[in-house]
């Protein structure tokens, strides 16, 4: 980068994004099963695209071709499942949104794990909360090891409130166990 200020750098890198958007764009319009073709390790573009970006790439995709939201790699894990465990708030929200991936919020990947199961797991208060917010919602629904979200929190009441400073009380997150 001798010679280079940041910002002509980053215009660079800006230029390079947007051709490739363009191009995808392009490809995407010729041909859409594209966006239905697993790499080697058996993860389609929309989900590689979650977990590496940019954002502007996801959005492309589920213009072009809506349906490749219900896909999964090998693992079961779905878009959904891949935002989470990045953390990436901004791709989630966007996905949560979308009318598509409201079926699949209760989604278990391969080892039984929901979306807020793994928010859980990867200790993501902010994606819990966005998560326990959105319509329709289970969470009871236990991973194959028989755990709810709650349960991976460590509580055992009979009846408590996921992430109450999070979540400022809603009642409908309530959980009472049997």
């Amino acid at each position: 980068m001798i010679g280079r200020s940041c910002e002509g750098y980053y215009g660079e890198v800006k230029n390079e994004v947007e051709s490739r958007t363009e191009i995808l764009t392009l490809l995407l319009e010729a041909n859409p099963s594209l966006a239905y073709v697993p790499d080697k390790n058996g993860d389609c573009p929309l989900l590689i695209a979650t977990t590496r970006g940019p954002f502007e790439v996801v959005k492309i995709i589920l213009e072009h071709c809506p349906d490749s939201a219900e896909l999964a790699n090998k693992k079961e894990q779905n878009a959904l499942h891949l935002a989470v465990i990045r953390k990436s708030e901004a791709v989630l929200q966007y996905l949560i949104n979308r009318p598509q991936f409201k079926k699949l919020i209760n989604e278990p990947n391969k080892e039984g794990n929901t979306p807020v199961h793994l928010a859980t797991i990867t200790n993501s208060n902010e994606i819990v909360d966005m998560l326990s917010n959105c319509e329709g919602v289970d969470l009871a629904v236990t991973n194959n090891q028989g755990l709810t979200a709650m349960d991976l929190c460590g509580y055992t009441a009979e009846q408590v409130l996921v992430f109450p400073t999070v979540l400022g009380g809603n009642k409908r997150n309530h959980i009472t166990r049997p």
